[in-house]
């Protein structure tokens, strides 16, 4: 099964996105008119039935307000989600009560107990005790209450009918689980506890369940950090680090906010701006867990306290290297004998460059006589699923070659970052804008790079912002580059799941950031010293090859919960309500 994560979008959408509480109370009275109605059509209004239906079904609707309080967990189970659950409980009452025509007593609460029940199960887990707990506040009440108001003679008869709808429910839940083990058992993942990581951190923004889970599965690499620190008169002024790892999946799972912390803890422990570029790795190398990230910044920070006075340089090329292709557009320049290239997309985006042209890039570095390339996705433009890689090699090789004939001189550096007053739902992350000003001493070019914390740029707000800086402080290249941070993707209130940059009226406010960042740079520019290196750090947790296996898991799981194991259990019940009910 081929899945990719807009499908997985798609597949919590259908679970998660509900409406406000005020519409679910509404939706919460169709099922009751619909009660009235058919028991006026049916005659029922003065019969023993409407009475006892109508009590099941005031308990059928309160029932599940009662699980924030049995499972102390009101973050999970907010209004809106035990409204919807109130909702379906009350229709599923409604459908069975009409289609055995009221004859079904207390068993017709089955149906609506076992969705709760299995609710619970999936987001929080559960036990016997607690079921039959949830269980018992719905039917114990509606029990004694239709007992007394009927006066019903055939008592053993209606206790077999009690302990039935305490049973079937519960039954009809592990039939559901069954499904799942089963599914799981052919994709080999475990898909409820794979599924519970994911309600929790939809739901409740914890990622820890579901990093738990990760962490026991993903697959165990080395992966490796570049970093540039600048100097001016022996102060450090600024770090860039561009990792060999992916920020992602998304919120605040795995790696997704590595970018944000990072700026975070540099300016923390080392007193400058610090940025995160998003090199050339795609999703199969997320970081699996927090603990991951925490580990690469330990050493990471170990490595920048270190001072390698053999690597510092003050010469560069600071007049680019542009190579376009059909598909692609590379700038590239060098720092000391470090190649830097930045891929952007012409007119189109890129998901995301394979890390092998990376190791490409690498390879050829050295021919052309450079100790080392990083290859800077720029993400920068939307996605397009018809973009051709295979130009990328030759243009990598071009644009080497041509930075290897160029003049080196003394640079100027300075780098500001700002934080953006936008939230992460609407597509800014907490790492902000960043302004990476360069000035070539001799050659007088000035080339200025954007930096934003955020995933994707629309087409049109990259050009103006571009067209606006050159204008403005008369430099000679501007580019507009993201991390593609993930944690401002896996929101709800985008059909992309995420905002790229430009793409909101609140995203104008960075043309004035940008501006005011570059203003402070080049006011603050100086001829700088530099000192580039790259750290390997072993044993760390990835996704690798699971990723696709992880796409699948859902769709398995959203099929094997959704379209088989639900259905199922409710044509048990149905039949075996349908069956007693012909004997009442």
């Amino acid at each position: 099964m081929n899945v990719s994560s807009i499908d997985i979008e798609r597949y919590f959408r259908r679970l998660f996105v509900l409406p406000s509480v005020y519409r679910l109370v509404l939706l919460i009275m169709i099922p009751i008119a619909t009660y009235f109605i058919s028991c006026f059509m049916l005659s029922f209004y003065h019969t023993k039935y409407f009475i006892e239906g109508l009590i099941l079904l005031i308990f059928t609707i309160l029932s599940p307000y009662l699980i924030p309080l049995l499972w102390h967990d009101k973050k999970t189970y907010n209004p809106v989600r035990i409204s919807m659950i109130a909702f379906l409980s009350a229709t599923l009452f409604v459908i069975t009560f009409l289609i055995t025509m009221g004859k079904t007593r207390i068993l017709g609460l089955s149906p609506s107990l076992y969705l709760q029940l299995l609710v619970v199960q999936l987001i929080s887990g559960s036990s016997l005790v607690k079921n039959i707990i949830l269980e018992g506040l719905s039917i114990i009440p509606s029990f004694w209450l239709t007992l007394h108001i009927n006066a019903y003679n055939k008592l053993t008869y209606e206790f077999l009918l009690l302990l039935l709808t305490f049973s079937l429910p519960i039954l009809a839940v592990n039939i559901t689980l069954s499904y799942l083990r089963h599914y799981s058992s052919i994709i080999k993942m475990d898909l409820l506890a794979l599924g519970r990581g994911f309600a929790r951190m939809w739901l409740e923004g914890d990622s820890s369940h579901l990093e738990k889970e990760l962490f026991k599965i993903c697959e165990t690499a080395e992966v490796q950090v570049h970093y540039i620190k600048f100097y001016n008169n022996g102060k450090l002024t600024g770090i860039i680090v561009v990792p060999e790892f992916h920020y992602g999946p998304f919120r605040n799972l795995g790696s997704s906010q590595f970018p944000a912390v990072l700026s975070y803890e540099i300016k923390e422990h080392f007193k400058c701006d610090g940025i995160a570029l998003h090199g050339a790795s795609s999703h199969e190398r997320n970081l699996a867990s927090s603990a991951d990230v925490k580990k690469v910044l330990s050493s990471l920070f170990k490595a920048l306290r270190r001072s390698n006075r053999i690597l510092v340089r003050n010469e560069g090329i600071i007049d680019p290297v542009k190579i376009r292709g059909h598909d692609f557009e590379i700038i590239g320049i060098a720092l000391g004998k470090i190649a830097i290239l930045v891929v952007s997309a012409l007119d189109k985006g890129i998901e995301d460059i394979p890390s092998e042209y990376w190791e490409l890039a690498k390879k050829l570095g050295v021919h052309y006589g450079f100790e080392d390339v990083i290859l800077v996705d720029a993400h920068n433009g939307l996605l397009s699923e018809n973009i051709d890689f295979a130009e990328l090699s030759d243009l990598i090789s071009k644009s080497l070659r041509e930075l290897s004939f160029k003049k080196r001189e003394p640079v100027k550096f300075s780098m500001v970052t700002k934080r953006v007053p936008i939230k992460e739902e609407l597509g800014i992350g907490r790492a902000g804008l960043s302004v990476i000003y360069l000035e070539g001493l001799r050659s007088k070019r000035k080339l200025v790079f954007v930096v934003v914390d955020g995933n994707n740029v629309v087409p049109e707000f990259r050009c103006r912002l571009k067209r606006f800086l050159m204008e403005r402080f008369n430099v000679d290249l501007v580019e507009l580059l993201t991390t593609d941070t993930h944690s401002v993707s896996g929101f709800l209130s985008s059909s992309r799941g995420y905002f790229a940059i430009g793409e909101l009226p609140e995203h104008n406010i960075l043309y004035e950031i940008a501006a005011q960042c570059l203003d402070q740079a080049i006011k603050s520019c100086s001829v700088s010293s530099f000192e580039c290196n790259v750290i390997t750090i072993k044993s760390v947790k990835i996704y690798g090859g699971l990723l696709s296996k992880m796409y699948a898991a859902v769709a398995y799981g959203y099929e094997a919960l959704v379209k088989r194991g639900i259905p199922i259990s409710l044509i048990f019940l149905t039949c075996i309500i349908l069956l007693l009910s012909s004997t009442l």
